[in-house]
């Protein structure tokens, strides 16, 4: 019995130095966290080209598959990924995408040089994409559905609209306009459609829910209310849109003995509140 668990031990023991030996070899010839990066990296040049987008060799130069950029950029041991990508139909207005490691995070800047917009930026967990084997080599991607969109809504979406703007060709998208533009557009706007705009999708989210815009929308519709210097004007605005519906509906029930002057005199945005998405919110 003792002859067979000294057997079960040294068995143990020497699986245990092997995998060890294993490991730091893994992590010498393959470097594992880099290569995660590499695969990352490459999976978004992936869904670039499946959104119609094309790499070059560099500004001007010729078509590159992603294959040959990612060997190319290997050979010449560079930390930093530089890629240079154009919308098919669109050459002269080149897109660059410079992506830095951060340890398990790989942080990605987009933007288009020929129309100095604002860039369009990421952060990404490479372990929330990248699957990993015990070695640590990585084995597989998931949450690839969740990385899609998201690269959507961050880049894809906003650098295409914005370069199909500036050619003045339709793209039917509001999230690549710069945030100043769209500050405009909601201050035109009815209350609900502001909402409805924010809720459209994640950019026009992070736009819209700022304090400034909100500021601006608290001061156009609650003249009488605004607070030099104040802040939180989102909430300030909900508030104020409840007591003031709350005192619609009061007159709206006392009709016939208020004066009929007193509920016309109520902002418009107020008598179309009932179908407003506050409604939902609240």
């Amino acid at each position: 019995m003792e002859k067979k668990l000294t057997t079960w031990n040294l068995n143990e023991q020497l699986y245990r130095q092997y995998y060890q030996t294993v490991r730091r070899v893994v992590e010498t010839l393959i470097k594992p966290d880099s290569l995660k990066q590499d695969l990352l990296f490459a999976l978004l040049l992936v869904i670039m080209k499946d959104n119609d987008f094309l790499q070059l060799e560099e500004i001007g130069r010729n078509v590159i598959s992603t294959e040959d950029f990612l060997l190319s950029r290997k050979q010449k041991d560079i930390g930093m990924y530089e890629s240079v990508l154009v919308l098919n139909g669109f050459q002269n207005t080149p897109l660059k995408i410079i992506a830095s490691p951060l340890n398990d995070a790989i942080l990605i800047n987009a933007t288009i040089p020929e129309l100095y917009k604002e860039t369009y930026s990421i952060c990404l967990k490479v372990s929330n994409y990248v699957l990993t084997s015990d070695l640590g080599i990585p084995a597989n991607f998931y949450n690839l559905n969740e990385l899609v969109v998201t690269l959507k809504d961050k880049i894809l979406n906003p650098i295409k609209s914005g370069i199909l703007n500036y050619h003045s060709y339709p793209s039917a998208n509001l999230s690549g306009l710069p945030e100043d533009i769209v500050d405009q557009i909601a201050m035109k706007l009815h209350i609900k459609d502001v909402i409805a705009l924010s809720n459209s999708c994640k950019r026009m989210h992070m736009v819209i829910n700022n304090e400034r815009l909100w500021s601006d929308l608290f001061k156009r519709d609650f003249r009488d209310k605004h607070e030099i210097g104040g802040s939180d004007y989102m909430n300030k605005y909900k508030e104020e849109y409840i007591s003031r519906r709350d005192a619609k509906f009061q007159l709206l029930s006392n009709i016939g003995s208020e004066s009929f002057r007193q509920f016309a005199e109520l902002p418009d945005y107020m008598r179309h509140g009932s179908d407003s998405r506050w409604e939902v919110i609240l």
